[in-house]
């Protein structure tokens, strides 16, 4: 049996959720279960340095053909560009048609069997859909596809633009070529349980894989990320990008304490005109060493000791209803968290008690929120709900559940069952 893995984008999640199906395919290779893994990636993501960190170790058990031809990763199908840059617009579905045809080539060249797209939004959206509302085949019939699906409003669409893309998403969803769907967002999945959709039995939820986080001791961790070691500290660890509501974060902080040592973390890749905004308009912060800034890539064990340094965790993106892995890395940790109190981390923080949640627009709000945090991160403990979410989201039920069929195909007897989004919050 062959086994392809198709990914079309680069760094992040996009590298994880290969890197950590590997483990679990290499040793079905080494068990002789299966016979051979590709992924197919781009030739960029071959070069990253996210594959050099998380995937290079796996290339003498598995294939990486970087036969994808490249394509900008600027895929949005807003409905609003149709009106305000129709060029835009059709663009956005060229490069997504480019997708679907990388997809389709690769099948026909690779011949699997076994077929999982870790980012199936990019080429579920168009051809394989209306294909498949046709009564026609996209992919071969005798492949078992599995495909991840990380976007989508699960409800909370709140104006006619975000209602239209929800419709759009439930009919790509209904109509999709894959023989499994697997939500990433909590969200989407209850909401899709609780309409009582046609493909119910098509689809459930796969967890986002987060690493089990060595134990380290504040103190250790910060002073092998050489800051301050006094102090509480509130903080943002991963990709600092323009997701992320930062002026309204560190003005809130300013705010909020005037205490020389409780300090402000951020520590990843800071979007250039965030930087640039940081050293002018919060240059004091900065000089009373208040605003700690690590403005570059960090690997798995520097994350780990990013969290390890904090009192609590920062997760304050803008209006996104989409699954934030940083809130889960907080968890994790078991740090608290602060988050914006809509879509997912709104209905995370409410559910399992795992930290404060606010409107980030609200600046008042936000400046209560900082203070209570600070006052209450040292009483915060994980409870029973919480222990469960982490080991749902632990790597190895990650891909337990991603490659469940594959193991009923190839292990007919194997009857360890992944834990259960049910398991979780029952």
């Amino acid at each position: 049996m062959k086994v392809q893995i198709f990914e079309q984008l680069t760094g992040g999640h996009y590298t994880e959720y290969i890197h950590y199906l590997l483990p679990t395919l290499v040793r079905l290779i080494d068990e002789k279960l299966i016979n051979e893994v590709v992924v197919t990636i781009t030739p960029k993501h071959l070069k990253s340095d996210s594959f050099q960190h998380q995937l290079s170790k796996f290339s003498s058990s598995v294939h990486f053909d970087p036969c994808l031809q490249e394509v900008n990763p600027c895929l949005s199908l807003d409905p609003r560009l149709l009106v305000k840059s129709p060029t835009s617009f059709i663009s956005a579905l060229q490069r997504r048609t480019q997708i679907e045809t990388n997809l389709i080539n690769s099948v026909h060249r690779i011949k699997p069997d076994y077929l999982i797209s870790t980012t199936a939004e990019t080429q579920s959206s168009i051809t394989g859909s209306l294909k498949s509302l046709l009564g026609r085949q996209f992919l071969p019939k005798h492949i078992r596809s599995q495909g991840i699906f990380h976007y989508g409003s699960g409800g909370t669409a709140t104006s006619i633009v975000d209602t239209i893309k929800d419709l759009c998403y439930r009919s790509m969803w209904k109509h999709s070529p894959w023989s499994r769907l697997l939500f990433v967002n909590p969200l989407i999945y209850e909401h899709l349980k609780q309409q009582g959709t046609s493909f119910a039995k098509r689809f459930d939820l796969v967890p986002n894989p987060v690493p089990t986080f060595t134990s380290v001791d504040k103190t250790s961790a910060r002073k092998a990320l050489k800051i301050p070691m006094e102090g509480r500290y509130i903080g943002f660890i991963g990709s600092i990008d323009a997701r992320v509501a930062i002026p309204e974060l560190i003005a809130a902080f300013r705010a909020a304490t005037s205490n020389p040592t409780d300090r402000l973390l951020l520590a990843g890749r800071i979007l250039p005109r965030y930087k640039k905004l940081l050293e002018e308009e919060f240059k004091a912060l900065i000089e009373h060493k208040r605003l700690i800034l690590i403005d570059r890539y960090l690997d798995l064990e520097e994350i780990n000791l990013g969290y390890s340094a904090l009192d609590a965790v920062s997760l304050l993106y803008y209006k996104r209803a989409n699954l934030s892995a940083n809130l889960l890395k907080a968890v994790s940790a078991q740090r608290p968290a602060i988050a914006n109190d809509y879509g997912y981390t709104g209905m995370m923080v409410k559910r399992f008690d795992i930290g404060w949640s606010c409107d980030v627009s609200d600046h008042q709000a936000l400046v209560a929120t900082l203070r209570k945090s600070l006052e209450a991160c040292e009483a915060y403990h994980v409870n029973e709900r919480t222990s469960r979410l982490i080991q749902f989201h632990h790597p190895d039920n990650y891909a337990a559940t991603v490659l469940k069929d594959l193991h009923s195909l190839v292990m007919p007897d194997h009857h360890n069952q992944p834990k259960t989004w049910e398991w979780v919050i029952g």
